[in-house]
């Protein structure tokens, strides 16, 4: 079926009727590609990188800002689970070193008190930053697989039953052009929410950001599988692209976009992309 649609045989609807409707595939294929980032490790990389510059790991409210946005962006294109799933030890981790490094600056600017202190040494309102840095970044997930059709399943149902229904299509752009704008805009909405909740701690963790630098630093160069999966990873978002943005630049009648509007099926593009995964 993807030969016969890259080879303009005949389109993808028909290609893989006998077998699903090619939205089945777009979504298979995206779990592919995710699957390929974690096994490779190169999503872990890139949160280790971000979560380790001194602009981000030096304050509580960046880092907070940073692994939300991270959350958004990687849960545009895994599923909302898997992106919780990636971030979750890497959040406890740092949210901890804030706490550590939060108690200990407190302590030692604070005078002695008489008294009697809390049975929980942890009982501070530090915790309130682990809880709410857990909150935004699931929320950001949720809000992520908004943006793009492959970022979760609902979003490919609601495009096979408008498709059903009115006999409109709509590509990924198209798509985009009004889930990421409106999700991002809630995202905005909701991280000043927290910052205005005061539960954010105003000194930073130097032990956060160490520890993070560690271990990216452990990671070491890049290997070749996280090369080749990043690479096919970006031919795939480009495919995706493609057929619209080339429509706005060259015109409808050019006969690029024609080709490409009739091969580059995101269903056929996300397949292909996963089958030279398994190749590789």
């Amino acid at each position: 079926p993807i030969a016969a649609t890259l080879l303009s045989i005949c389109d993808a609807k028909v290609a893989f009727a006998p077998f699903a409707s090619p939205l089945i595939f777009l979504f298979m294929g995206g779990f592919m590609l995710a699957q390929g980032l974690k096994t490779q490790g190169l999503d872990r990389r890139v949160t280790l990188w971000l979560l380790s510059r001194n602009a981000v790991g030096g304050s509580p409210w960046r880092t907070l800002v940073a692994l939300a946005v991270l959350s958004f962006s990687l849960s545009m294109w895994m599923s909302n689970a898997a992106t919780i799933a990636l971030l979750l030890p890497i959040v406890l981790g740092v949210t901890q070193s804030q706490t550590k490094d939060a108690n200990r600056n407190v302590s030692d600017r604070d005078p002695p008190s008489l008294e009697v202190p809390p049975s929980d040494p942890q009982d501070t309102s530090a915790p309130r930053f682990a809880e709410l840095t857990l909150l935004a970044v699931a929320y950001a997930a949720s809000l992520g697989g908004m943006a793009t059709p492959v970022g979760t399943a609902p979003n490919l149902i609601a495009l096979d039953q408008l498709q059903a229904r009115t006999g409109e299509s709509f590509d990924f752009v198209e798509w985009m052009a009004v889930a990421l704008p409106t999700a991002a805009a809630i995202l905005a909405i909701v991280l000043l929410m927290m910052r205005w909740s005061g539960a954010v701690p105003r000194v930073g963790s130097r032990d956060a950001v160490r520890a993070v630098a560690e271990q990216h630093r452990a990671l070491g160069l890049m290997r070749p599988g996280e090369r080749r999966v990043a690479l096919v990873f970006a031919g795939a978002a480009v495919c995706w692209l493609a057929p619209t943005l080339l429509k706005l630049t060259l015109g409808k009648g050019h006969p690029a976009v024609t080709w490409t509007s009739s091969t580059l099926d995101e269903g056929v593009v996300a397949l292909s992309a996963a089958l030279l995964l398994c190749v590789l």
